[in-house]
């Protein structure tokens, strides 16, 4: 039996998709944690796709505010941000699971940061001329 002739479809992200909810949100970061948000927004869609999830299951929102704010760099630190009694893992248990994967995000958004552009091509041109 046909329930629906269309499929809803969510629409993509676009590169500044980031900056409107940030917008939308009232978030005031300094540039190298709103790098890191643009990151974990940006993971936290992707994953909800691939695994046919909501957002909400992959990441909530106020563990996407809190590891953004936070930009912990490896797993044992996100694991600590939404360590137990913080609220901010979720139901699913993902974000725990996947805590590897969220500091490599982490890091990625900081290496985007610019301030750490700028600072790698200072070292560079630094190590040019030694």
């Amino acid at each position: 039996r046909l329930i629906s002739a269309t499929t809803y479809r969510k629409p993509l992200l676009s590169d500044t998709s980031y900056l409107d909810a940030a917008g939308r949100w009232g978030l005031s970061l300094p540039p190298a944690n709103m790098a890191v948000f643009g990151a974990l927004y940006a993971w936290r869609d992707s994953t909800a796709r691939a695994l046919d999830e909501s957002l909400q299951y992959v990441m909530p929102k106020a563990a996407l505010l809190e590891l953004s704010r936070t930009a912990p760099r490896s797993a044992a630190e996100v694991r600590k941000v939404l360590g137990a009694g913080s609220g901010l893992a979720g139901g699913s248990g993902l974000l725990l699971a996947r805590a590897e994967e969220v500091a490599g995000v982490v890091r990625a958004g900081l290496q985007q940061a610019p301030a750490a552009r700028t600072a790698a091509a200072v070292a560079a041109a630094a190590a040019g001329d030694g």
